[in-house]
């Protein structure tokens, strides 16, 4: 399949471009930004569908994204068919034989089902890819480097594998320690433990709910003390802040009462008449400028001067002003026309004695040939050289063609035919699980040294708790721990103690770990409970030390004294008003217990008495509620401090009876740990220490039931070695060496044998196809002596129709008349000159007419001047007459603006005037003194209100929602200080009542946390779930792990069976490809004889090279002979498709890329090449190589002369 036509509507910057391709190679020039790489993409796109988020669609496309193609097919019918962008009919095509129509899947179809991923990597080449190819080819083995060449990039290829062997021995790794999966096994193994161990025990249960339900209430009824606490406390605060804002609200009321207003006086009066003062001065001012600018207007007015003759001559003026330049240059530039034109006429009389020294300008019509004839010469000279240059690369291929026949010849000849027997080529294929099973035996071994290690560790810890040692590792306890013999607790201390699961009584792990909770938890109870009473006995010291030092700085009235001197004063007033306002009369008894010794015998004398006690009485209650109230403060700390010390003399009775009951508790659990161990012939240590001993008894025994596991491995991978050596012992029975040597030797045998083989049959395939090769080129030079025959026939009838010597071959009757036609083009110059030149003169002489005409109409003074040095004063006067007209129409306006904002102002002083007037009348004011003095009254009734409705609201704000009249009636009665004194007290007992509502939550909170504790049923759920959610991880790990596992074998297998079936015919076509690039530099390829299969280059003295031992260049190309032959042996089964070629040969020297250039014609002799470049040094290079190679340019781009120029040359020396 070829691409021959392509037509561009809209794509990336190409718009409305067609381009033709040839069938077999087509060379693409274009410089930087013209459209290369645009191109590249269209085909690429256009063959295999354009991409939905497209950079090359345009927002300036006047259509949409779309092109056509025409594809001329294997089979010789052509394809037409457009493709657009879009979702529905994307390819519409029609083949031109039958006419069928084909869609975008019936293209596919054409395609061979090609990707366009795959159609990049098999048929797209590029400089970044070649170069990462021979990079990659120091790395890789010969299969390696024929299969990356197979899918288009050897190191995406091999980055692959990579990626996909590391990944995978990042998951899991048979020898690994620290991989994804055996991390998720230690952990499986451990959480599996963890929750075998967890039991569930309600013991005390109960009797936990009951107290965790008294501290359930205990914490509600504090809290609710506290609730109240704050709410008093909340209210107190309310009437602290509210206080001042009251004050200041009330006594702004009060003296808004003493100021009086006018009442439609405004409160911002004195600012009103201060703002139309300054007013009434601005206009003013404006009203005096407004006079002067009208005053300068008249007087501008009267200094224009007006020109309405230029004016009405405009256009006319305007006309001939903008030709002056074009007048000057005629005047200039006819001398120079006229020299010009001399010139001309002197060199074709020149080119023509050049020609021939008799010829004039006669021979120009006499000689002259019409476009047929020219491209009659043309074509017979392009056929001329095409015979030549065929004949030579004929004669050349011919040479090449025998010597190579020779070479096979000879290979053959020399060709090994030894064969081996199928025992040791069986031997050699079953050598990669050999070395498998030994490597496997040594990592078997290792693994059993490790094991014996771990089992002397285990057994060495396991001593501890034992009065005698167990001893080192013997056979039947390394091998069955569960083999020892059971010994009862005397014998054990006498002859050393062996270990017996099944008959030594120890507990299961999950009671031990029970145990270990369970005595945990008493311990941390008890010291919780030991820190808890320490904690209250040094407080409750320090409130006593407190107390001590509160009391010897100053004697501070008891508060049971002080209520106990009121009691006796009311019950005083009790008894006067019963006796003397209700007429009662007290009893005797009554009166001797509150009067005692003050009791008069006269009843009469008992009022006086009474009156007298009672005041006295009074005096002392209100003399010791003073002495309290200056020493409140220490009066508050020293009943706070009683208060306190005896809250913590109750809690410390309380903490020293819990404390007892956790001593006894602990004591009952180190007593239970003990009898659980009793049965055991050792001391148990603690419950942390013992778990450990048992967890290492079971990795004991898990260790020997692993070593035996890895006895038998160890046994099965020694049988399969021996076998495997004792049969290559027998194929090579008079050979002593070691395994190794052998193996390499029969290694060596069998690879040697087969690619003998392998090159055998290619040279016998290679030899008819060479030999068929010289026949056909021999009938090629036949037929082209035919042509040549033909072509003198030809070129003769053309010199007689010219009448020119029979002598002059094609190229020289090319230069004569390409020579006339170039002086005839240059007579024809002349006369274009001469022509032009009167033109000229003629537009001057007009010019100067018209203008002397105006100047005689308006402008006599000018009359004389030059025609343009009148017409360019006109308009200079023109210009001035212009401004004067606009100057006279804007001060026109000017003026009419002026007085009309003149009356405006004058009106707008006027009403100010009024304004200040009436605003003095409001005020009843004689004079501005008065009326300042109302305005600053009515400014402090403002400044009041103000003061008064945003303190009224602060109150309002403060009160919340508290009855009004009530929160009024408490700021009425309120003192500051006993406010205080309030919001003190109160804040005092509100600590100490948080603090016991703290201490009631730790309570609580402890508690609950034990019967949490208790219940161990959730947190076994908790472990089974985590327990599961880790299964779910090791599953998902090795999900992500097969199939990379799987993706590996995959690909080692595609690429063992691509070599088996393309390897031998891809590497002799390599070869050939590499030994023409080279220039015969290097021969073959062959492959190594290891386990790599190790790629090697032969040259042409025979020496073996890998990849890294050759230059960057060299690599190059043998991964582009790679690339090429396997392309090659593609399209022998399936429709060939244009191969696009980015620069790939910038980095070859010039004579291999020279070669190259042929390879490359020769494989577009099947295959349709498309190279691009921006190189013309490489358009250079490709029309040495093919001559007829002619490049497709791109718009914007062009080839430099110094390229033409040696085109011409190579056409020259062809001939």
């Amino acid at each position: 399949m070829k691409l021959r036509h392509l037509e561009v509507e809209n794509y990336g910057l190409f718009s409305g471009q067609s381009f033709e391709f040839e069938s077999d190679f087509t060379l693409v020039f274009g410089p930087n930004e013209a459209g290369k790489s645009t191109l590249l993409q269209l085909i690429r796109e256009q063959l295999l569908g354009f991409r939905v988020q497209n950079p090359y669609a345009f927002d300036s496309h006047a259509g949409e994204m779309a092109a056509t193609a025409e594809l001329e097919l294997q089979a010789g019918d052509r394809l037409r068919f457009r493709r657009r962008k879009g979702k529905k009919d994307v390819v519409v095509g029609e083949l031109s034989s039958s006419g069928k129509k084909i869609d975008a899947t019936g293209l596919v179809s054409l395609l061979g089902g090609m990707t366009p991923e795959r159609y990049e990597h098999l048929f797209g080449f590029s400089l970044a890819e070649l170069t990462a190819g021979q990079e990659s080819l120091n790395e890789a083995n010969i299969g390696e480097a024929l299969y990356g060449g197979a899918v288009g990039g050897l190191a995406n290829c091999q980055n692959i594998r990579s990626e996909l062997r590391d990944e995978a021995e990042s998951i899991f790794a048979p020898r690994g320690r620290t991989k994804i999966i055996d991390g998720i096994l230690r952990q499986v193994k451990e959480q599996a433990k963890e929750l075998r161990s967890q039991t569930v025990k309600p013991r005390d249960y109960e009797q936990l709910a009951r107290e965790c339900e008294a501290a359930n209430a205990e914490v509600e009824r504090l809290r609710k003390r506290v609730d109240e606490l704050r709410l008093e406390e909340a209210r107190a605060a309310r009437v602290a802040s509210a206080l001042d804002p009251w004050r200041r609200s009330q006594q702004a009321a009060n003296e808004l009462v003493k100021l009086s207003v006018p009442p439609d006086f405004q409160l911002d009066g004195a600012a009103q008449l201060l703002r139309l003062k300054t007013r009434r001065a601005e206009l003013a001012d404006d009203l005096q400028r407004i006079e002067t600018d009208l005053q300068a207007d008249a007087h501008d007015l009267q200094e224009l001067k007006l020109a309405p003759e230029l004016l009405a001559r405009e256009a006319e003026i305007r006309q001939l002003q903008q030709q002056i330049k074009q007048i000057e240059s005629c005047r200039s530039d006819s001398q120079s026309l006229e020299l010009a034109s001399t010139a001309i006429k002197l060199s074709v009389a020149a080119k023509l004695r050049e020609l021939h020294p008799k010829w004039d300008q006669s021979q120009l019509e006499q000689f002259e040939s019409t476009i047929v004839q020219r491209e009659t010469i043309e074509r017979l000279e392009r056929e001329r050289e095409k015979l030549d240059r065929d004949r030579i690369a004929l004669a050349s291929d011919r040479r090449a063609i025998e010597a190579n026949i020779a070479s096979l010849q000879q290979q053959l000849a020399e060709s090994d035919t030894t064969e081996l027997s199928d025992d040791l080529i069986g031997l050699i294929d079953q050598s990669p699980t050999y070395q498998r099973n030994r490597e496997r035996l040594s990592e078997l071994r290792e693994q059993a040294a490790e094991l014996d290690e771990h089992i002397d560790a285990a057994i060495a810890k396991l001593n501890a708790p034992f009065a005698s040692s167990l001893g080192g590792r013997d056979a039947s306890f390394n091998r069955n721990p569960e083999a020892c013999v059971s010994m009862g607790a005397e014998e054990s201390h006498a002859s050393g103690l062996r270990l017996n699961e099944a008959t030594l009584p120890v507990p299961l792990e999950a009671t031990v770990v029970e145990f270990r909770e369970r005595w945990q938890r008493a311990e941390e109870e008890e010291r919780e409970a030991q820190g808890q009473m320490g904690r209250t006995e040094r407080e409750l010291g320090e409130k006593r030390t407190q107390l001590d030092k509160l009391e010897s700085r100053s004697s501070v009235p008891d508060r049971e004294q002080l209520l106990a001197q009121r009691k006796r004063r009311d019950a005083g007033w009790q008894i006067i008003s019963k006796q003397f306002v209700d007429g009662d009369i007290a009893d005797s008894e009554t009166l001797q217990t509150w009067l005692g010794d003050s009791l008069p015998d006269d009843s009469k004398c008992l009022p006086a008495a009474l009156a007298t006690s009672y005041e006295q009485s009074v005096d002392s209650t209100d003399q010791l509620a003073d002495e309290r109230q200056e020493q409140y403060e220490q009066a508050a700390k020293r009943d706070q401090f009683i208060d306190e010390i005896d809250r913590l003399q109750r809690r410390l009775v309380s903490e020293s009876q819990l404390l007892d009951h956790r001593q006894r508790q602990l004591a009952e659990e180190r007593a239970n740990w003990k009898s659980l161990w009793a049965a055991c012939p050792f001391e148990p240590l603690s419950p942390d220490a013992m778990l450990d001993w048992l967890r290492d008894y079971d990795a004991l025994t898990d260790a020997n039931t692993r070593r035996r596991i890895l006895q038998h491995k160890i046994a099965q991978a020694e049988a399969a070695v021996s076998e495997f050596e004792s049969q290559l012992g027998k194929a090579f029975p008079d050979n002593e060496s070691n395994t190794s040597i052998l193996l390499s030797k029969a290694k060596q045998l069998v690879d040697a044998s087969r690619e003998a083989a392998v090159r055998r049959q290619t040279y016998e395939e290679q030899l008819p196809q060479k030999q068929q090769a010289l026949r056909a080129a021999d009938d090629a030079l036949a037929k082209l002596d035919v042509q040549d025959v033909a072509w003198q026939a030809n070129w003769q009838a053309l010199l007689d129709e010219f009448a020119f010597p029979h002598q002059w071959d094609v190229h020289i009757a090319a230069t004569i008349l390409a020579g006339l036609a170039e002086a005839r083009s240059e007579a024809d110059k002349a006369n274009a000159l001469d022509q032009r030149i009167k033109d000229m003169r003629r537009e001057v002489a007009t010019f100067e007419s018209q203008a002397r005409r105006l100047c005689e109409q308006i402008a006599t003074d000018v009359s004389d001047f030059l025609a343009e040095h009148a017409i360019g004063e006109l308009f200079d006067r023109l210009e001035f007459a212009k401004q004067a007209e606009r100057d006279y129409e804007r001060l026109t306006q000017s003026t009419a603006k002026l007085e009309k904002r003149l009356a405006s102002v004058r009106d707008k002083l006027e009403e100010t005037e009024r304004e200040i007037a009436r605003l003095m009348a409001l005020a009843g004011a004689d004079s501005e003194r008065d009326f300042q003095q109302i305005a600053e009254t009515a400014q402090r009734v403002s400044e009041l209100s103000r003061v008064r409705d945003q303190d009224a609201r602060e109150v309002k704000a403060i009160r919340a929602n508290e009855d009004v009249d009530s929160f009024a009636q408490s700021l009425q009665e309120a003192d500051p200080d006993a406010i205080a004194t309030q919001q003190r007290t109160l804040a005092t007992e509100l600590k100490l009542a948080e603090e016991e509502v703290n201490a009631a939550l730790k309570s609580q909170t402890l508690l609950e946390n034990r019967r949490q504790e208790m219940d161990a049923g959730s947190h076994a759920a908790e472990l089974a779930q985590d327990l599961e959610s880790t299964r779910g991880q090791l599953a998902t790990a090795v999900d992500r792990w097969a199939p990379l596992v799987l993706a590996q074998a995959l690909m080692k297998r595609a690429i063992d069976k691509f070599e088996r079936e393309h390897q031998p015919a891809v590497m002799a076509d390599v070869g050939r490809l590499l030994l023409q690039m080279t220039l015969g530099r290097y021969i073959a390829i062959e492959r190594k004889l290891d386990e790599q299969g190790t790629l090697l280059v032969v040259d042409e003295s025979g020496n073996r090279k890998a990849p890294s031992q050759l230059s960057t260049g060299t690599r190059e190309q043998l991964y582009l002979a790679i690339r090429l032959a396997y392309i090659q042996h593609y399209f022998q089964d399936a429709e060939s498709l244009p191969i696009v070629m980015d620069d790939v040969l910038v980095n070859f020297d010039s004579e291999r890329a020279k070669q190259t250039l042929k390879v490359l014609a020769e494989v577009a002799s099947g295959v349709q090449i498309i190279f691009l470049t921006c190189h013309e040094h490489m358009v250079q290079a490709t029309r040495a190589a093919m001559p007829d190679c002619e490049p497709l340019i791109l718009p914007g781009g062009g080839l430099s002369d110094a390229v033409i120029a040696t085109r011409l040359a190579q056409t020259v020396a062809a001939k």
